[in-house]
């Protein structure tokens, strides 16, 4: 992970006036605007049944919740999946309290007391920090989810807790005194779930080509650019990749890191699995050693394109 640069006195100066600008020239709160309100949805396992609603603990939970992001990023998939996804999921499973996501601008206009607000990768920024401070004013509890973001170290404070998407921001919070919840990134909820059925050995790797190593090295791996999902409740179809997706054995999860990566979920591999395939990884990427256990037999001993090659060879 790569700590953020620090600003000189006269940047920080025009960061603060940008924040009273950015303040004063919110629209006023408009109580039906960039507002959702999530709906009850069935979530089908490989069984074609869906999970059981009523077995999930709801014990302590007595404050409304409100899932928080920065205006103009609702697109983004973070927000798609961390947000609008998982307020659907919290209805579904019967939350006790309401539930809805909120822009952060139009959120801070509302001025919350009493709620958990849980603030979204694209809100936790410098430019947050008058509105988060006034949250904890107001008696919320403030948790972050930063997923593969950067934290600000001085805004890093400024939440109850962390939710974790991955185990390696977990224990490194926790490292530093903070308090963490666990919650793994999942796929897209409208992914089809296909069953692990033996098939002939084929691997794929799905996503942007600056994220993963050797892909001009592995003659018989083959690349597939990343689709856009359609919006959240958007009546268009998924894109038709994902269908083809399905008929390989195993999808290729080797990184490529660069310096505006935080913490990494094990995402391509929760993303094989709803597809009924396994992952290659390598035991370089902590996350996936964490994830997938030293003794997994497609964890290539290191992210060299030998040792990479000698698992494929295996597989």
């Amino acid at each position: 992970m790569t700590s953020p640069p620090q600003r000189t006195w006269f940047g920080q100066l025009r960061l603060d006036w940008e924040n009273r600008r950015d303040l004063a020239t919110n629209p006023a709160y408009d109580k039906k605007a960039g507002i959702y309100h999530p709906q009850i949805t069935s979530t089908s396992c490989v069984c074609d049944q869906p999970h059981e609603m009523g077995a999930t603990d709801w014990s302590g939970i007595n404050q409304p919740i409100t899932l928080t992001y920065r205006g103009g990023t609702e697109g983004m998939g973070n927000v798609l999946l961390r947000g609008f996804q998982l307020a659907d999921m919290l209805k579904s499973l019967g939350s006790p309290v309401p539930i809805r996501v909120q822009a952060l601008e139009n959120l801070y206009r509302a001025k919350p007391h009493g709620q958990i607000v849980i603030v979204l990768k694209t809100a936790i920024r410098l430019k947050s920090e008058p509105i988060l401070r006034a949250f904890n004013r107001w008696g919320n509890t403030v948790l972050f989810d930063v997923v593969d973001g950067l934290v600000p170290e001085k805004i890093s404070n400024l939440c109850a807790s962390y939710i974790c998407s991955s185990l390696t921001e977990e224990h490194h919070r926790r490292s530093r005194g903070h308090h963490t919840i666990v919650s793994f990134q999942s796929p897209d909820q409208r992914t089809p779930a296909y069953p692990f059925e033996r098939r002939a050995f084929s691997h794929v790797y799905y996503g942007l080509r600056k994220n993963a190593l050797h892909l001009d090295s592995l003659p018989e791996l083959h690349p597939v650019d990343f689709s856009e999902m359609p919006p959240h409740r958007s009546p268009n179809p998924l894109p038709p990749v994902l269908t083809d997706l399905r008929h390989y054995s195993h999808h290729y999860s080797v990184r490529a890191w660069n310096d505006r990566d935080g913490f990494k979920p094990m995402m391509k591999g929760f993303f094989a699995a709803r597809l009924g395939a396994v992952v290659i990884a390598s035991a370089e990427d902590e996350e996936s050693r964490l994830i997938l256990g030293d003794d997994y037999p497609y964890l290539a001993a290191s992210s060299s394109v030998e040792d990479v090659q000698a698992i494929i060879d295996y597989a």
